[in-house]
C-alpha cells in the first residue's frame, strides 16, 4: 500500500515585471503610483493603436488596461487588476477582455489588505499573461514614446 503524500503547497505568483515596468512609466509621467498623495488616481497615455491606462481601482489594487472602443462601443483589451500589497509583487486578481469577458481568480480580505482565496492554476496562467503583456508594452515603446493625456481635457 503506498502511502499518501501531501498535497502540494501552491503559492502566488507574483507579477514583478509589470510592477517594475509600471513603476517606470509612473516615474516617466510624474505619476504618483503609490495613490498616497493628493495628485490624480489615474493616468492615461496615447500610443496607437488604444490609449493605455493605470488607475487606483481600490486600497491595494491597481488596474492597468488599454480602453478603445469597436462600433461604437467601449472595450477593454486587455485590462488586468493587480493586488499590489504583496510579498511576491503584483499579484494579477481579474481579467477583462472584450465581449464581456471577465476572470477572476483570486478573492481578498474583507480589509482589502491580504489574499483569501485563489485558484493556483489560475493565478499562474494570469500572472504569465501579465509577463508577456509586460514585455509587449515593453516592445512597443510605451516607456519611450508614450504620451501623457492631460486630466483636465477629460481624456
Amino acid at each position: 500500500m503506498k502511502e499518501a503524500k501531501e498535497a502540494p503547497a501552491y503559492t502566488v505568483k507574483g507579477g514583478l515585471i509589470m510592477k517594475y515596468f509600471i513603476y517606470a512609466l509612473a516615474d516617466r509621467h510624474g505619476f504618483d503610483i503609490t495613490g498616497e498623495g493628493d495628485g490624480p488616481r489615474s493616468m492615461r497615455l496615447t500610443l496607437e493603436p488604444y490609449p493605455l491606462f493605470v488607475e487606483h481601482v481600490g486600497k491595494n489594487l491597481i488596474a492597468v488596461g488599454h480602453r478603445g472602443t469597436v462600433d461604437g462601443q467601449p472595450i477593454c483589451d486587455p485590462e488586468m487588476v493587480f493586488f499590489t500589497a504583496h510579498e511576491a509583487g503584483w499579484v494579477p486578481v481579474t481579467i477583462k477582455r472584450p465581449h464581456n469577458y471577465s476572470y477572476t481568480c483570486t478573492s481578498l480580505t474583507e480589509d482589502g489588505e491580504k489574499i483569501d482565496r485563489f485558484n493556483p492554476w489560475g493565478q499562474a496562467d494570469l500572472t504569465a499573461q501579465s509577463w508577456t503583456w509586460a514585455d509587449s508594452l515593453r516592445a512597443q515603446g510605451w516607456l519611450d514614446r508614450s504620451v501623457r493625456q492631460d486630466e483636465s481635457s477629460g481624456g
